[in-house]
Formats: structure tokens, sequence, C-alpha cells
């Protein structure tokens, strides 16, 4: 059995176990509205949080830091591909599930998965181009472990 069938075979093993169990053997997926998300497209809910940091509503500095986040994956994707195109697909097949949710809530935590990411940060041979990234990234970390340790960001 090739490898890649292992997980879609583990969700429906999964879904057939919740089925006697919850009644519904997708239970895992219609749970997903008790934390604020369900099924949408991206297009308005990416508009929405742009409007939001441009006016510097309620949640403007967490909107950028997730909208951050899916720049960083996007910008580097053509290298990746460049790289191995089996990464490429990892990586878009990383991020598009969260992006048809009604919300980027811990997006940038399902970024730090995505290795082919950071292998290619490892790989920037200019120097200007690498300080750059540590110089923008650098002042994020420290706000996002000050609002860690605050117990104002818990995850």
């Amino acid at each position: 059995m090739p490898l890649v069938l292992l997980p879609p075979l583990g969700l429906i093993i999964f879904s057939l176990y919740l089925w006697p169990l919850k009644g519904d053997p997708l239970a895992w997926l219609n749970g997903q509205s008790l934390g604020g998300r369900s099924l949408a497209w991206p297009l308005p809910m990416l508009k929405a949080y742009w409007e939001n940091i441009i006016n510097f509503g309620n949640l403007w500095s967490i909107h950028l830091e997730e909208l951050a986040a899916l720049f960083f994956v996007i910008v580097l994707l053509p290298t990746i591909t460049k790289l191995n195109k089996g990464f490429g697909v990892f990586t878009l097949l990383s991020i598009l599930p969260p992006l048809f949710t009604n919300t980027l809530t811990s997006f940038p935590r399902f970024v730090l998965i995505i290795i082919p990411a950071f292998l290619v940060i490892g790989l920037i041979k200019n120097r200007w181009a690498y300080w750059s990234y540590i110089i923008v990234c650098l002042p994020w970390l420290i706000w996002g472990i000050i609002n860690f340790v605050t117990w104002q960001w818990a995850g």
C-alpha cells in the first residue's frame, strides 16, 4: 500500500469509530463550529482582516500577525517549489485548509509545521535578504514572547 494512503485511511477509520460513539461520523469536522470556524471562501475573510488592520480595529495586531504568517508562506512558495516539487505541494496543502475557514486564528501556529519554508530560509545566501528577515521577525518574536509570559496569548 502506498504510504500516501495512510492519512486518509486513518481519517476514515476515525470517522467509523465516531459513528457509533457520537452518531455522527463527521463529528471531528462538525465540531469546528464550536470554535467559531466554518467553511468559507478566503477572499472576504482576508479583506475583512486587511480592513481591520488599516482602520486599527480591535484585533488589528492579531490580524497583522496572522496575515504576516500567510504572507511568509506565500512569498516562499515559489522558492520551495523550485527546491522540490513535493515540498511545494506539501506547503500548499498545509495552508489551504485554514484559509477556507472563516478565521485565521492560530494560523501562525499552523505555519510552524511547514518545514520546507524554514529550509528555504536556511538556504538564503544573500546577507541583505537574511538580515532583513531577521530584523523584521525579531520584533514580532519579542512581542509574542511578551504576550505569552503576561498571559495575554496562550495559543
